[in-house]
């Protein structure tokens, strides 16, 4: 049984459908039972999800897939007359949307014990939900598909269901963001359409859906002449162009076409920046400078530092300066009253 939180993605929310993330919210005992049979799937199929599948991965993050793909990035484009297309493809529900029959095929696959599996199905089979919102309650309802997101079973049984999702051509997935790319030489004929349609017909065939308004495609090179660009045919999903782009957010870290990062750091100081507020506001509720330093270290900061190995060591000084400016700003807000006070201080003591 489980309390489905409605947490909005976007601000303000617009659609019931594609702005809200259900987050359930089940018993302790459940989750207790969850770890003890969550840590015996990965004991069974340790070794056999995908090597580029990074999401849900003991070990790994969203900064280890971005250094990998950047890294390769670079490289394709130090040859002459090369380019990347790179595709980001987004599933639609992709957690809510689960056929548990199929999930439970593919579990048994992979040769887990049979008190294992009943004990996966009986969890997502014959589970119950109903919104929370306040302290008002719906009617209880028992979905026939998709597992619960904010569980510990909902990522892993995902892994496993789309482990077996593969293309021609480079794929990349952090759990449901996958990321297809694609070298070219401008002389050469592209054919990541192809893996565009093994990924859609897949998808098809296991009752997923792509969304076909939310992908993108970022050509990236740092060729002089961006006009062969306009030569590239658009990929089609489900009959429909998917948009070319000059800037694209993966993983929460903003990609040029020419790889720099202009654009990512301004998106950054603009959000840090507005965080700061919250640090003025209680400074003035007369919040110690202690208090007011982990403020900054566990909202502001991160913002700032978020996947900084993929991008950080790249920049030139003026847009370092332009992160630092944020520090600068804090800093003066948390300790220039006490450094004020410590001078006047050692003022009246020299007096």
């Amino acid at each position: 049984m489980a309390n489905v939180i409605p947490l909005p993605k976007t601000n303000p929310t617009v659609s019931i459908e594609k702005d809200i993330r259900p987050i359930s919210l089940t018993p302790i005992a459940a989750k207790v039972f969850e770890s003890i049979i969550i840590k015996w799937v990965d004991e069974t199929i340790e070794g056999e999800i995908d090597a580029k599948q990074f999401g849900g991965i003991s070990g790994t993050s969203t900064t280890d897939v971005l250094v990998e793909l950047v890294d390769m990035w670079y490289k394709a484009t130090d040859k002459l007359n090369s380019y990347v297309r790179v595709v980001m493809l987004d599933f639609s529900k992709a957690f809510d949307l689960i056929n548990h029959h199929v999930l439970l095929d593919k579990l048994q696959s992979y040769g887990l014990p049979a008190h294992i599996l009943r004990w996966m199905a009986t969890f997502q089979l014959d589970r119950a939900q109903r919104v929370k919102i306040g302290n008002e309650y719906s009617h209880s309802g028992h979905p026939n598909g998709g597992v619960p997101q904010g569980t510990l079973s909902g990522p892993k049984c995902f892994l496993v269901y789309i482990n077996y999702l593969r293309t021609t051509v480079p794929l990349y997935k952090y759990v449901d963001d996958s990321m297809l790319f694609e070298i070219c030489d401008i002389n050469d004929v592209s054919v990541i359409q192809e893996s565009v349609d093994i990924a859609a017909r897949w998808t098809e065939q296991n009752d997923l859906k792509i969304n076909s308004e939310k992908p993108k495609e970022i050509i990236i090179s740092f060729a002089q002449d961006g006009n062969f660009r306009s030569t590239i045919p658009n990929i089609k999903i489900d009959g429909r162009d998917i948009a070319q782009v000059c800037h694209a957010k993966l993983l929460g870290v903003t990609i040029s076409q020419d790889l720099t990062w202009n654009k990512h750091v301004d998106n950054i100081v603009k959000k840090a920046g507005k965080r700061l507020y919250m640090l003025y506001q209680l400074k003035r509720a007369g919040i110690t400078q202690k208090y007011l330093v982990s403020v900054y270290v566990s909202v502001v900061r991160p913002v700032l530092e978020y996947a900084c190995p993929v991008w950080h060591t790249n920049l030139p000084q003026y847009l370092s300066d332009t992160i630092e400016v944020i520090q600068k700003r804090a800093l003066k807000c948390i300790f220039l009253d006490w450094v004020t006070r410590k001078y006047l201080d050692v003022l009246t003591w020299i007096r």
